[in-house]
Formats: structure tokens, C-alpha cells, sequence
């Protein structure tokens, strides 16, 4: 196997997190809408988005997106790019890291209880790449609103160190 491509046998921030903490992967249905509307965050943010294309039912939450875009403005450095970390064998693909250095995780209609530690195992890779993380936010969109919960980037490093090394520790490494 190529270099270049090493990195894609190593477990992803999600994978880790869920291994460690039982947690099942939620509904299709869910898992699918979310995977839809990060799609339309990335060309939104990328200015490529044909709003006629986007399913009715996102629709309320795009309007949220658009407002948050309005109110905070953000100028992405990275949508949705993978990284990897090649010391701890670990990769992800952070949703938005902005060029102000704010680590956003995006989800629809609530956050979840892990949220804190895939900002951390992101903000992890982003920083073994040589950016400066100054803030870690996990946005919501629902159906009305839109929020911004803000994170101490730190702890959030610390709790999925934590999973990590339980992970490795599992599998013997």
C-alpha cells in the first residue's frame, strides 16, 4: 500500500467514538437526511448550491443555514476535507473549519451527546496539520433557528483522547 493512502486503514473520529461508547448509529432515515444536508452546507458554502434541487422537507432547515451564513459570515479554509493523523493512526473530515480558526460540527434538529469529542478528535487532526484551532462550535439547524453551542477546545481534546486510547486499548495496540 502507498504512503499516501496508509491513512485510510485508520478508524474514523465517528467509528472511535461510537466503538468505545456503544453507541449505535442512528435511523437510516437520519443518517441519510444528515449526510443530504451536509451536502447542501458543502455547496452552499461553496456558492454552488441549485436551491431547486434541494428536497422539501430540508428546505426550513436551509433557510437556517442561510441565516447563519448571513450572521456570522463564516469564510470556510476547509468544507468537509479529510484529514489524517499519522501518529495516532486516526482520520476525519471535520464539516467547516473556518479561516478565524472556528471548528464547526453541524447538525440537524439536536446535538448530540458526543458532540464534544468529534470536535475534539477534529480538532486534533486539524492541529497535527498545522492549523491554529482558537474555537469549537456545534451548530444546530432546526426547522426555525439555528444554534451555536460553543466548546472549550481542551477538554474536548482530552474526552476523545480519552476514547481513543480505550479504543486502541481494546484492540491490543
Amino acid at each position: 500500500m502507498t504512503e499516501n493512502l496508509k491513512h485510510l486503514d485508520y478508524p474514523r473520529v465517528t467509528e472511535i467514538i461510537s466503538d468505545v461508547l456503544g453507541k449505535s448509529l442512528p435511523a437510516q432515515f437520519y443518517l441519510q437526511r444528515g449526510s443530504i444536508f451536509h451536502r447542501i452546507i458543502h455547496l452552499t458554502l461553496n456558492g454552488i448550491i441549485d436551491e431547486n434541487t434541494i428536497d422539501a422537507r430540508l428546505i426550513p432547515h436551509y433557510h437556517q443555514l442561510k441565516k447563519f451564513i448571513s450572521v456570522i459570515n463564516p469564510k470556510p479554509k476547509y468544507v468537509e476535507k479529510m484529514f489524517a493523523h499519522h501518529t495516532l493512526k486516526y482520520r476525519g473530515t471535520p464539516d467547516l473549519f473556518t479561516d478565524t480558526g472556528i471548528l464547526v460540527d453541524f447538525k440537524t434538529n439536536s446535538k448530540t451527546d458526543v458532540v464534544e469529542m468529534q470536535l475534539g478528535g477534529y480538532a486534533g487532526l486539524l492541529e497535527n496539520a498545522g492549523e491554529k484551532v482558537k474555537k469549537c462550535w456545534c451548530v444546530v439547524f432546526t426547522e426555525d433557528n439555528f444554534e451555536i453551542f460553543d466548546y472549550n477546545k481542551e477538554s474536548c481534546k482530552r474526552l476523545f483522547i480519552a476514547c481513543l486510547t480505550i479504543y486502541n486499548w481494546k484492540r491490543g495496540l
